[in-house]
C-alpha cells in the first residue's frame, strides 16, 4: 500500500463503503433489481476509475490484480442484466439462459484462475527473494575478510 498519498490510504476506507452501499442497495431496492444492477455497475465504474487512477498499491502486479476483479465484477453485472427478463414480461429462450449461465461459469473461472495464479506467483517470489536475500549473506560472511 503507498503511504505517501492520502487518496491510496483510503483505499481501505474506500472498500469499506462500498460494501456497505452494496448492502444498503440489496436491502433498500430489494423490490427494484434493474436498479440494484444499475447502481452496482455505476460503483463498480467508479471503484474502477479510483484504482486506475490512484494506483493504491505499491506493486503494480497488485494494481493489475484490482483492475482484473473489477472487470470481472462488471462482467458479472452484465450476465445479471441479461439474465432478467426481457422487457414486455417475455422470458428469455432456455438455451440462452443456459449459454449465459456457462458464460457466467467461466468468466468465474477466469476470475479464479488469474487472482490464484498472482497469489502464488507473488507467494513463490517472495521465498525466492528470502532465499537470494540468505545466499548473499552466507556468501557475503564467507568471503569477508578474517579480522
Amino acid at each position: 500500500m503507498k503511504i505517501n498519498s492520502k487518496m491510496s490510504l483510503a483505499y481501505f476506507s474506500i472498500f469499506c463503503y462500498r460494501r456497505f452501499l452494496y448492502i444498503a442497495v440489496l436491502i433498500l431496492m430489494s423490490d427494484f433489481p434493474s436498479i440494484q444492477i444499475l447502481l452496482k455497475i455505476v460503483m463498480t465504474l467508479i471503484s474502477m476509475s479510483y484504482v486506475l487512477k490512484v494506483k493504491p498499491h505499491d506493486e503494480p502486479i497488485m494494481n493489475r490484480m484490482e483492475i482484473v476483479n473489477e472487470v470481472c465484477i462488471l462482467i458479472f453485472d452484465y450476465h445479471l442484466i441479461l439474465l432478467m427478463s426481457k422487457p414486455g414480461g417475455e422470458n428469455m429462450d432456455p438455451e440462452m439462459m443456459f449459454n449465459l449461465g456457462w458464460s457466467f461459469v467461466g468468466v468465474f473461472c477466469i476470475f479464479l484462475f488469474t487472482n490464484m495464479s498472482l497469489l502464488v506467483y507473488n507467494s513463490l517470489r517472495g521465498m525466492y527473494m528470502k532465499w537470494y536475500k540468505k545466499r548473499v549473506m552466507i556468501k557475503a560472511k564467507r568471503d569477508a575478510p578474517a579480522i
